[in-house]
């Protein structure tokens, strides 16, 4: 399903953010989601190798351990 474009996002982000600029519960999860969706949250060098106790996993991994 198609919500939309990462303009889109842009624009409503703007819109409610000049309507309620102390109202971050209105436009603070539109922009973690723009980071997200957009690819600017991407991690482009993972250094797992420095921290060789904690092991990654995915989130079905994560679902199935917690039995959500």
């Amino acid at each position: 399903m198609k919500k939309g474009s990462l303009d889109d996002l842009d624009q409503e982000i703007a819109q409610r953010l000049a309507s309620g600029p102390d109202n971050f519960y209105a436009w603070l999860p539109l922009m973690y989601y723009c980071g997200s969706f957009g690819g600017k949250g991407r991690l482009h060098t993972i250094a797992n190798s420095r921290c060789p106790a904690i092991k990654p996993e995915s989130a079905g991994e994560y679902v199935r351990r917690e039995r959500l």
